[in-house]
């Protein structure tokens, strides 16, 4: 780590432990040396961060050296290309795993921000009572980058912006915000409520997502100059349960945009009882914003007294900024290693919960309609106005046709 402190000592023990083989997935003796390697270890790690297509056969090589009788398997996302591959994978894992041994990986569950979405929402009396459709207008949740797809052709023209982000990421994030109160930190109440918050989510239908690419993506080396692959989502969610229905719930996500940003903004409805409020001005509505990267912030718009209209409102803002000086910035993959090593499945993804998300965006998985282009470092869709992370949402998709044209 860069301008870290180092022990030297444990560096030198750390280097003394490192290894590597190499081999091809496909040859049984990498998995031999790979389980020589680890020889006299009572538990092993496997971390998968393979391409979908080769998983079966990494599974099927670490089951033939042996490696799965003390093997804690941890599974990177996308899980599978859809449901069907997501369901024989889980099928393959189940035939050689048990269940406490498989570990679905979504980094963003181990981030300290992400967890603090459920401490403020829980531990405080003045947001989880208001925490309804009663008083929440709106819902937008925004995850954006600056920079592009880089080297990763080969692997993000075959998945797409809704598979790599709102599949895993996005979705993990909605069932955060939206969960019912889980009845204990276990790990199986945690993850009941997340999957059922998941399962009221409507499946989306072409006329509720915008789809875009921005502009040279065709001509990066590694990606089909005829690819249709999205690099820019926009999503407008229905979750029907009494707690959400009614509630307007979007989610961005995209690359080569204006600025990188993951964002959760709740706009609250209006009081409806400031009638004695001077004429003069109108209360803007209260918003949380709840920024998880790169920087991490909580920030409460309300409303005061004007200084120059008698009655009259001035929006004010409360910012606390997140920092956890308190505890060592190991990272989210850092803290997944250690909660895996553990066997704390709490903050992985279960695979009830994968096929859910599957299940929300499967019907628009192998759409036939064209992307719309935006330039790079914009918002987006020149047509599609793209609510900032500071301001109410707007949604102005174009129509399915247009969209297909």
């Amino acid at each position: 780590m860069q301008g870290a402190d180092l022990d030297e000592d444990v560096l030198d023990d750390v280097l003394a432990r490192l290894g590597y083989v190499c081999g091809d997935y496909r040859d049984p003796k990498m998995y031999d040396a790979l389980a020589a390697s680890v020889e006299g270890q009572n538990e092993v790690l496997c971390y998968l961060a393979v391409p979908p297509p080769v998983f079966d056969t990494v599974v099927v090589g670490l089951v033939g050296s042996g490696l799965h009788t003390k093997a804690r398997l941890l599974v990177e996302k996308p899980f599978g290309s859809d449901a069907t591959t997501s369901r024989k994978l889980t099928a393959l894992m189940d035939a050689h795993f048990l269940a406490d041994q498989v570990f679905a990986v979504d980094h963003y569950l181990h981030k300290d921000s992400l967890q603090n979405i459920s401490v403020l929402r829980f531990a405080n009396r003045v947001f989880e009572p208001v925490w309804n459709v009663a008083n929440i207008e709106a819902v937008a949740i925004t995850m954006t980058e600056r920079f592009g797809i880089g080297d990763r052709a080969g692997f993000f023209d075959q998945t797409g912006t809704l598979r790599d982000v709102v599949h895993s990421h996005g979705l993990q994030i909605v069932a955060a915000v939206g969960m019912e109160p889980p009845e204990s930190s276990d790990p199986d109440s945690v993850d009941q409520r997340r999957s059922e918050l998941l399962a009221a989510v409507r499946p989306l239908q072409l006329d509720d997502v915008v789809f875009g690419q921005y502009a040279g993506y065709r001509s990066i080396e590694g990606v089909d100059s005829e690819s249709n692959t999205d690099t820019f989502v926009h999503a407008r969610l229905t979750i029907d349960n009494d707690r959400w229905r009614d509630v307007l719930w979007t989610l961005t996500a995209g690359k080569a945009l204006k600025e990188t940003c993951t964002e959760i903004n709740v706009t609250f409805r209006p009081t409806g009882t400031a009638s004695f409020i001077s004429e003069d001005c109108e209360p803007e509505q209260n918003h949380l914003k709840l920024r998880l990267s790169p920087t991490e912030s909580i920030a409460l718009l309300l409303q005061t007294r004007s200084a120059t209209v008698p009655l009259g409102t001035t929006p004010a803002e409360l910012v606390s900024e997140q920092t956890y000086r308190n505890r060592p910035d190991t990272g989210a993959y850092a803290r997944l290693f250690m909660d895996a090593a553990k066997g704390d499945h709490t903050q992985f993804a279960s695979m009830r919960v994968v096929e859910l998300s599957w299940r929300i965006v499967e019907q628009l998985l192998h759409r036939s309609c064209k992307p719309l282009e935006y330039e790079q470092g914009s918002s987006g869709p020149a047509d599609y106005a793209i609510a900032s992370a500071s301001s109410q949402p707007t949604i102005q998709p174009r129509s399915t046709s247009e969209q297909a044209s």
